[in-house]
């Protein structure tokens, strides 16, 4: 933030939502919030010295930075990481820290939470293997003990049974030659998981057709 300087306000209007326009007899415009102008009680012809601009003006952008971060959270939770990146765009760290501190402070905020709602997703709903699971969880901004923490539940379960389910349900119909077995094993390995599972896989859905 560059360092503000004060003077007298010459104009004083609503400029959009709930922005107003405070125009300084500097030529300065300042965009701030509604709440805040209520707040001191700006009007025409008031006086701000540098300290007391520079007060508002981080107000100003504090409440807009928390108004910012409770508007993404109605749409859908973040990790503590994915949010202050988003806050970043817009506002100083020590601003977005503040307001990343206060959403984990009333809960709106629970990396824990997320995380394991993002887990059941990608490997529950998704389908993924733990290596995409995993990929796709630190690009959430979790960390790796976290995750590691998160997705042990599903180590214990066969990789290869989600495999068939996956080959069952959309690939099946590719598999006989080289070019459609390629196709299916580049997919699931797209997918998260490992080529000896794949292969396993693929070699008893041909052995049962063989069979056949």
């Amino acid at each position: 933030m560059n360092n503000p300087v004060g003077g007298t306000i010459c104009d004083l209007s609503k400029y959009k939502g709930k922005t107003w326009c405070v125009q300084l007899d500097s030529g300065e415009k300042l965009y701030l919030d509604e709440e805040i102008v209520y707040l001191h009680a700006l009007r025409a012809g008031m006086s701000l010295n540098d300290e007391m601009l520079e007060q508002i003006l981080y107000q100003s952008n504090l409440h807009r930075c928390r108004e910012r971060a409770l508007y993404l959270l109605s749409y859908r939770e973040h990790s503590s990481k994915e949010l202050t990146d988003k806050l970043l765009r817009g506002y100083d760290a020590d601003i977005a820290q503040q307001v990343v501190d206060k959403m984990e402070e009333i809960g709106l905020l629970d990396d824990m939470r997320y995380g394991r709602t993002l887990a059941k997703s990608l490997i529950e709903h998704k389908k993924f293997g733990l290596q995409r699971a995993s990929y796709e969880m630190r690009n959430k901004g979790l960390d790796r003990e976290l995750i590691e923490e998160l997705l042990a539940p599903y180590e214990e379960q066969d990789p290869r049974d989600a495999i068939r389910e996956i080959v069952q349900r959309k690939y099946v119909r590719y598999l006989g030659d080289l070019k459609g077995n390629q196709k299916v094993i580049g997919a699931l390995a797209r997918m998260g998981y490992r080529y000896d599972d794949i292969k396993a896989v693929i070699r008893d859905y041909m052995e049962e057709e063989e069979d056949y």
